[in-house]
């Protein structure tokens, strides 16, 4: 059987931009975004508290206080309750579906992709 030189290459081609599509999905899929997750009414007066609760929070998502207090860009702690993180998407989706208790708070938590 006798391929003809061009259709190898357009072959080869067709194979290597698809591996490279998929490749780049795979790296998306794992880049951190900042996402806003708005806590609602601030529980304490304290600032330093409020934050380190953001941290704790985060932690729980991440894996480590340390990781958590790495990818924090802000902490709303006078306002409201809320910080912006840099998550990927499926850390943004864990977070948006679920509540966390902390002592006799209880955090009903939403995200937003900025």
């Amino acid at each position: 059987m006798n391929v003809p030189l061009t259709s190898m290459l357009i072959l080869a081609w067709l194979v290597f931009v698809l591996i490279g599509q998929r490749m780049a999905t795979m790296v998306a899929a794992k880049t951190n975004n900042i996402h806003i997750v708005y806590l609602g009414e601030k529980k304490h007066h304290d600032p330093d508290l409020i934050t380190d609760c953001h941290h704790d929070l985060l932690a729980k998502i991440v894996g480590s206080k340390e990781k958590a207090v790495e990818l924090m860009v802000y902490s709303y702690r006078h306002g409201f309750s809320g910080f912006a993180a840099k998550l990927t998407e499926s850390q943004a989706q864990d977070i948006a579906g679920n509540s966390y208790h902390y002592a006799n708070n209880s955090y009903n938590i939403e995200t937003q992709l900025v």
